[in-house]
């Protein structure tokens, strides 16, 4: 009998613009965007630290797509005194009000503990049990596949009987690209689907 192991997904964060904030609806989305495959919950938590302070530096506000809770406890930082040293405290502000990006001589600490104190969350992690074989299998697709080709996608925002939907629907496509393909194997080990985006 082959036994099975667990096996962590790391996926990029996608968010949806309602408004004015973005909303991450990730975790309840069927397509998501795959970003390693790890045998243990620790490494995929250190990878997706590392995959954050690396998009963190030199990103605009928007391009992290801030929601509202990230955006408050940003405000909250900049707001108690004595917290951060005033070229901290300068280059905060200036990606807050989105003058300009976080800068590129932030350190990894410095990236780590902003993000550790807004509590963004750029990646999350979904796990399952598989196969050994079917987790080294997808771990070699995934290595195959570093990049990440656009599937067109859109949204049902209503259901059958045409109620609104709390959470839009996403509706992808099939595609017969292999890149695709091989990144549909990986994420239907976890029960969904690739997706590269949400449409805007």
């Amino acid at each position: 009998m082959t036994q099975s192991r667990p096996a962590f997904l790391l996926i990029r964060r996608l968010a949806q613009f309602n408004d004015e904030w973005y909303a991450d609806h990730t975790l309840s989305l069927e397509g998501v965007n795959p970003a390693g495959l790890y045998a243990s919950r620790e490494a995929a938590e250190t990878a997706a630290r590392r995959l954050s302070i690396q998009t963190m530096r030199g990103a605009n506000f928007d391009d992290l797509e801030v929601d509202e809770d990230t955006d408050a406890a940003l405000t909250a930082l900049l707001d108690t005194p004595g917290r951060l040293d005033p070229a901290l405290r300068e280059a905060y502000q200036g990606f807050q009000s989105r003058q300009r990006p976080l800068p590129a001589w932030l350190t990894d600490e410095q990236l780590g503990d902003l993000l550790d104190r807004t509590g963004l969350t750029l990646f999350h992690i979904i796990d399952t049990r598989v196969p050994a074989f079917e987790l080294a299998l997808a771990q070699s697709l995934l290595a195959l596949t570093p990049g990440r080709p656009p599937i067109d996608l859109t949204f049902d925002h209503e259901d059958d009987t045409g109620a609104e939907l709390d959470v839009p629907r996403q509706v992808i496509e099939d595609s017969n690209d292999p890149a695709v393909q091989r990144l549909n194997r990986v994420t239907r080990l976890f029960g969904r689907r690739y997706a590269s985006g949400l449409p805007v």
